[in-house]
């Protein structure tokens, strides 16, 4: 079983979006020097991921106004399965991928966060920790949608 604060695990998973925006964003210049036509994709794709990130640290905000450090000084004790625990690690890797590759790891790791969650909320018997993760929840589950579309007008091109 792993134990942590769900601010450790806030922490890690801006951490990790940080490190996809930035992944996108090596692509994006990888693009722009090969004069790649598919640079709006990248383009958006990075807009999903800062309007997530600015979403999730507003959440973050809430709660701590709401519950003052209550929620986020919660501990965890939880035991994510394989596969979530892998699409969370493979943040590091997403700088190599090609542009596809990278859409599909963008959809794989939030779905995987979404499932984190939820096992999260779930498991505990907290009211506001459940409210929190079901906040969460839903700002993944938006930028899911939004990356899903992006992938579905990338195949189509």
């Amino acid at each position: 079983m792993a134990y942590q604060t769900i601010r450790d695990l806030v922490r890690h998973i801006r951490s990790l979006h940080h490190r996809l925006r930035d992944a996108v964003r090596e692509a994006q210049a990888r693009a722009e020097d090969s004069e790649d036509t598919e640079d709006e994709r990248s383009a958006l794709l990075l807009s999903v991921i800062d309007e997530h990130e600015s979403a999730l640290e507003r959440a973050v905000e809430l709660a701590e106004q709401e519950g003052g450090d209550r929620v986020l000084d919660t501990w965890l004790q939880f035991d994510p399965n394989a596969q979530t625990e892998r699409a969370l690690r493979q943040g590091n890797s997403a700088a190599s991928m090609s542009r596809h590759e990278l859409l599909t790891h963008v959809l794989e790791t939030d779905n995987a966060i979404i499932r984190l969650y939820e096992l999260v909320q779930g498991s505990s018997g907290s009211p506001s920790v459940q409210s929190f993760f079901a906040s969460l929840r839903q700002i993944e589950d938006s930028a899911v949608r939004r990356a899903a579309r992006i992938e579905l007008e990338a195949r189509d091109v």
